[in-house]
């Protein structure tokens, strides 16, 4: 049931009775001309995936050739009551996990060669009534949290050397009604937030000292029927939503200067059953919706003139069990896809060229019960 799915913080199966491209230069050619150099070899990276049902989050390393995932020493790694996402600090120190029945967030380190996690000392960071979104800043220094309960966005400043979070004054900002996700643009100037109450999209201008939200003037952008899910392109150009209850992807354009949201042309545009989740690889031309309730993940071209969107060839891609989250690694190599009615995560190889998953050997590997976010270190 697709309004069980969107208003709960966990998806839960009935059996648990709780609910290179490789750039080749040839030598010689023309005078004082320098061949192309290949792009670096990828790194190898960590994934973490909060569960729901175990109040854990599992940890990985992640195969820089093939995107296996291999358990870490010490996963899974406590966390609060309901681990409903994870993210991670662009500068890689910290992780973040927010926890949907206890309603905080704890705050972890994560030792830089074995990715093991470490929760800081002191209490945890109150989070909100019902939050259902983490999102940190590019720029590192601000973290920001969805109340769905409350309908209120709550801000936090980080401490670059601890990796505390602090409130940000005048938090939380009542965005509108449940309030679900929430984007910041990557310059950092800007921050979107999916409201599934009132079917639209606000914006607001980001206080580079400290992080509030201020609502741009004017009236916020339409999506479609309980949009759910949001991302912000690369390059800033561009946002999508996921429109849980229309079964679409909502296409803005955003104004550089402004930061307002104008529709694409031709949104929105057809997903599957129970879309989900959304995320753009880091070159920005492809986009991957999750669809709950046809077990499968839409891939999508985007134009990069008009950020209207077409179908990849061979979408959808079947992932076998339901998909909830999906997360693509910094490389844009690999998709990552929790299934949160099981206990697994799959691993997908992205096509360059043409964005095609195709399905890592060993997929889905094992997680803890109703796995949901998904992070993934740079």
């Amino acid at each position: 049931m697709l309004h069980y799915r969107r208003f709960s913080p966990r998806r839960l199966p009935g059996a648990l009775c709780l609910s290179l491209w490789i750039g080749l230069s040839a030598c010689g050619g023309d005078a004082g001309v320098a061949p192309t150099a290949p792009p670096p070899p990828a790194r190898e990276r960590f994934v973490y995936v909060a569960n729901q049902l175990s109040n854990q989050v599992s940890a990985y390393r992640a195969d820089a050739t093939t995107g296996a995932l291999t358990p870490l020493p010490g996963s899974p790694f406590p966390a609060g009551n309901t681990a409903y996402a994870v993210a991670v600090h662009p500068a890689g120190p910290f992780a973040y996990v927010l926890n949907w029945a206890s309603r905080d967030i704890l705050t972890y380190t994560i030792h830089p060669t074995t990715g093991a996690l470490a929760v800081l000392p002191g209490p945890s960071t109150p989070a909100g009534a019902r939050p259902t979104a983490l999102t940190i800043s590019p720029t590192g220094r601000f973290a920001y949290a969805t109340n769905s309960a409350s309908n209120a966005v709550a801000a936090f400043t980080i401490d670059a050397s601890t990796g505390t979070l602090t409130a940000a004054p005048g938090t939380p900002v009542g965005p509108g009604s449940f309030p679900i996700d929430l984007a910041v643009a990557p310059g950092g100037q800007f921050a979107y937030v999916a409201n599934s109450g009132t079917n639209d999209v606000a914006a607001y201008a980001v206080d580079a000292t400290t992080g509030a939200l201020t609502e741009l003037a004017g009236p916020r952008a339409l999506a479609g029927a309980m949009p759910n899910a949001l991302a912000v392109s690369p390059d800033g150009k561009f946002a999508f939503v996921v429109n849980l209850g229309g079964g679409s992807v909502s296409a803005y354009a955003i104004h550089a200067a402004t930061g307002a949201l104008a529709p694409a042309p031709g949104s929105p545009f057809l997903a599957g059953s129970g879309p989900e989740s959304i995320a753009i690889d880091p070159s920005g031309k492809f986009v991957y919706v999750t669809n709950s309730n046809d077990n499968n993940v839409s891939a999508y071209a985007i134009n990069s003139a008009t950020g209207a969107l077409s179908n990849v060839v061979g979408s959808p891609f079947d992932t076998g069990l339901p998909p909830g989250v999906i997360a693509i690694d910094p490389d844009g190599r690999f998709a990552y896809v929790s299934h949160s009615t099981s206990t697994g995560i799959s691993a997908y190889a992205i096509h360059p060229t043409t964005g095609a998953l195709t399905r890592v050997a060993g997929s889905p590997f094992a997680t803890g019960l109703a796995p949901r976010g998904i992070a993934i270190t740079r």
